[in-house]
């Protein structure tokens, strides 16, 4: 918590590094930055346009609508 956000270019009680991928569900050998404020499947910063606080209330739900399909699809094709 409190890492450095590429998408503010500060620090962010939200943001924090992780080496967990979500694709496979286990350990990457890099550490990425993670969005602890919205739900959902992928929370990697770099897969935001902009940051989730500034996203209008219909960018959040097409976020979420497209990890959602991105999970499914990583479901179905066993990869998940």
């Amino acid at each position: 918590m409190f890492d450095f956000c590429p998408k503010i270019e500060k620090n962010c009680g939200f943001a924090t590094k992780h080496d967990f991928d979500p694709d496979t569900g286990g350990s990457s050998p890099i550490s990425e930055v993670f969005c602890g404020l919205p739900t959902g499947y992928d929370l990697r910063v770099r897969n935001f346009k902009v940051c989730w606080k500034k996203m209008s209330t219909s960018q959040q739900a097409t976020f979420k609508k497209k990890m959602k399909d991105k999970f499914i699809s990583l479901q179905i094709t066993g990869r998940r």
